[in-house]
């Protein structure tokens, strides 16, 4: 029995491992990988994932403008909103009634010291006005 497992194994052609290629600068400068058959075959899923990686890119891009644009307007809203209240403190303050009879006072307006009255007019009256 010892035998025939030594005549088999005699037999047998011992496999022999393959060459692996070095993988070096001067095969990837002189193109060689593109001309094998692995690359060409994998040639459309190759353009596939270069499609993706530049969407991938277009798409950071994009939303590195939109967050810029965005934090410039949150800048002006918040400038605008200061001036609002500035503004509107401003105007409150002007449109009291004191500080309008002293803007009037100089025009020789001044304010009345005698309450309104209220007028009653009824329809004849008013046709005869209009």
């Amino acid at each position: 029995m010892n035998e025939r497992n030594e005549l088999r194994s005699q037999e047998e052609p011992v496999a022999k491992p393959k060459a692996k290629r070095r993988f070096s600068v001067l095969y990837l400068l002189n193109g060689e990988f593109l001309q094998r058959d692995y690359f060409l075959k994998n040639l459309p899923f190759f353009f596939y994932v270069a499609f993706l990686l530049a969407i991938y890119i277009a798409n950071a891009y994009y939303a590195e403008n939109k967050i810029r644009e965005i934090s410039k307007a949150e800048t002006q809203i918040k400038e605008l909103h200061s001036e609002y209240i500035s503004l509107k403190a401003e105007l409150t303050q002007r449109c009291k009634e004191y500080q309008v009879a002293a803007m009037l006072k100089e025009t020789g307006v001044e304010v009345s010291i005698i309450p309104p009255r209220v007028i009653t007019v009824n329809k004849k009256e008013l046709e005869k006005i209009y």
